[in-house]
């Protein structure tokens, strides 16, 4: 992985999400990231993020930033 980067539990990111209540588009919406990132991240391979990213958006969805790193369950 490349320094810097978080690597992010797509699981756990997508079910905070559901559990919110929040499309990709409402997170996107809140973030500035962008749907198809957002999509990426949760379905495909874009696993690691920057901590600024991840940060946003454990704010949009109210968790702390360490249940959306991998690791969390």
């Amino acid at each position: 992985m490349p320094r810097g980067l978080i690597e992010v539990n797509a699981e756990a990111l997508r079910a905070e999400r559901e559990r919110a209540g929040f499309t990709v588009e409402d997170v996107s919406r809140r973030t500035g990231v962008e749907p198809a990132t957002l999509r990426r991240i949760e379905d495909g391979p874009a696993k690691n993020l920057r901590p600024a990213t991840l940060r946003k958006l454990a704010l949009a969805l109210g968790v702390e930033p360490e249940q959306l790193s991998k690791g969390a369950a």
